[in-house]
């Protein structure tokens, strides 16, 4: 027996109509590149992985990576944590992120006088170098 109102009815399904687009666009994201798609774990959520090949050069991968996203009509943002730096190519509720460890694509950004240890991408999403200065701002 359902104790659901109309309106959390209608909530749920607009929410699941919302995250079936968007796994459809994921999905046709990753079929207009099959060389990002052979590299992706894709995991029922919110998200789906990709690493750079070894060979490759992590940020040029991450940089084309995030051109195609913009090309593709998704949001790229910056996406950092404690051990790895990349981008969140968003298809509304779902990312694809495309990152490497932090040590091969950021910058260790010290803040004040006890050091907090925080991670900033050595590079805009352009592919312009970010100075020390400019990655803890």
């Amino acid at each position: 027996m359902s104790t659901t109102t109309g309106s959390e009815s209608l909530k749920s399904v607009t929410t699941a109509l919302e995250y079936a687009r968007a796994y459809e666009q994921v999905a046709a994201f990753l079929a207009a590149n099959p060389d990002l798609a052979k590299r992706a774990s894709v995991y029922l959520g919110r998200y789906t992985n990709i690493v750079p090949p070894t060979a490759a050069d992590p940020v040029e991968f991450i940089l084309d990576a995030a051109r195609r996203g913009r090309a593709f009509g998704a949001q790229v943002k910056e996406w950092v944590d404690g051990n790895h730096g990349g981008v969140k190519i968003g298809f509304g509720p779902l990312h694809v992120k495309v990152y490497t460890t932090v040590d091969k694509v950021c910058r260790k950004v010290v803040v004040g006088m006890v050091e907090d240890v925080q991670y900033a991408l050595a590079f805009d999403l352009d592919g312009t170098p970010r100075t020390p200065a400019e990655a803890a701002s």
